[in-house]
């Protein structure tokens, strides 16, 4: 299961050239997929954190999202970036959420490259980034229906 989003992280350009074996840890309804196989047209990776108060407001909404469109359209995949696995588990007991959720340890934080959280890729079924948002707004998923054709 975390050869999947390694495979990912890396083909989005999120870490430099080098990286040491990463590992994602699963959270919450962290179902063994394997990112090959997946029969979803688009996948929207999620980077949050406990402490980043539109992160608060995003998890929410991308539940009532993912309920919204045809789940053989759009997969969800959400990745913690919170100080230890602790306390982002213990974070998530306030959402009921439906998507799959996995935890990237610190040690990798200072390699990401992203400018902010939430941030969001969108990926079509080539693997490919089809659009990235690194704020927080409700517009997103409006756009996000309008790409995929929802």
């Amino acid at each position: 299961m975390k050869n999947i989003f390694i495979l990912v992280l890396f083909s989005l350009n999120l870490f430099p050239e080098v990286l040491p074996k990463l590992e994602l840890i699963p959270l919450k309804n962290s179902e063994n997929i394997n990112f090959d196989s997946l029969k979803e047209e688009y996948i929207l990776i999620n980077f949050w954190a406990s402490w980043c108060v539109p992160c608060r407001y995003e998890l929410p909404e991308l539940e009532k999202f993912q309920k919204e469109v045809k789940k053989e359209k759009i997969k969800i995949v959400s990745i913690s970036l919170d100080e230890n696995q602790k306390i982002a588990e213990e974070f998530l007991k306030k959402f009921d959420l439906s998507f799959p959720v996995f935890y990237l340890e610190k040690k990798y934080h200072n390699n990401l490259i992203i400018s902010g959280i939430p941030a969001n890729f969108l990926i079509n079924n080539k693997r490919e980034v089809i659009k990235k948002w690194e704020v927080y707004s409700s517009s997103i998923f409006k756009e996000i229906k309008k790409i995929i054709g929802k």
